[in-house]
């Protein structure tokens, strides 16, 4: 193949493009290090050598409708339940102390049936947002899935570009173009992996609890 004069000019504008680019990724890299320590209580003046590979798990097999159960074990619920016990022992406190006809008896059942309503929502939020966690990973496993496959067909294309350009049939800015989008689709796997891993932890998170007590069985009793 062939370059011209303007070709190479503007090579050598992406490379201080692509430099610039590198040195204010390591100035983020170098910031994110000392978030890194200040989050792990390590000296910000000590050097942090981070070793190992990052490893895209598969994806949970974990069902939402099973994560739904298991949430329920959680603290968060715990403290749901036992706001609602209070709440209706205090009504049936109210109930055998006032009659029916008795304005106290009245204040009383509407309290409840608003800690009631109150606690079935927030019960139902948490079941809203599993399947939110849930929908949100499977989501970005399929998505990088899709980029994977496109990978596969970037990196054809871009041999028939190299192929193209030494029998002159294309130009050297063609075919840098094609290299360019294999680098930022390889960037993008990146930052999807990144970004699965973090929807798996949050999904497991939501349902991967210690177990307080019996306070499945509890909750289900309540929802009848």
């Amino acid at each position: 193949g062939t370059i011209s004069d303007l070709e190479l000019d503007q090579f050598a504008a992406n490379v201080l493009n692509a430099q610039n680019s590198v040195n204010s990724q390591e100035r983020e890299l170098e910031v994110a290090m000392l978030g890194l320590k200040n989050t792990i209580g390590y000296p910000l003046d000590k050097e942090l050598k981070i070793s190992g590979e990052f490893s895209l798990p598969a994806i949970d097999p974990t069902k939402p409708g099973e994560a739904v159960e298991k949430s329920l074990t959680n603290v968060t619920v715990t403290e749901l339940n036992d706001a609602y016990d209070l709440n209706k022992y205090y009504f049936e406190l109210n109930e055998r102390w006032y009659s029916s006809n008795q304005p106290q008896y009245h204040t009383a059942k509407a309290n409840f049936n608003a800690a009631t309503q109150q606690y079935e929502n927030n019960i139902n939020q948490n079941t809203i947002s599993v399947f939110t966690a849930y929908n949100a990973m499977v989501s970005a496993y399929e998505a990088l899935d899709y980029l994977n496959t496109q990978l596969e067909l970037s990196e054809k294309n871009v041999e028939v570009q190299k192929l193209r350009y030494d029998m002159g049939m294309i130009t050297a800015l063609d075919y840098l173009e094609a290299v360019n989008n294999l680098a930022e689709l390889e960037l993008s796997i990146s930052e999807t992996s990144l970004n699965a891993y973090i929807a798996s932890l949050n999904y497991r998170a939501l349902y991967d609890c210690t177990d307080t007590s019996d306070i499945g069985e509890r909750v289900e009793t309540k929802n009848k």
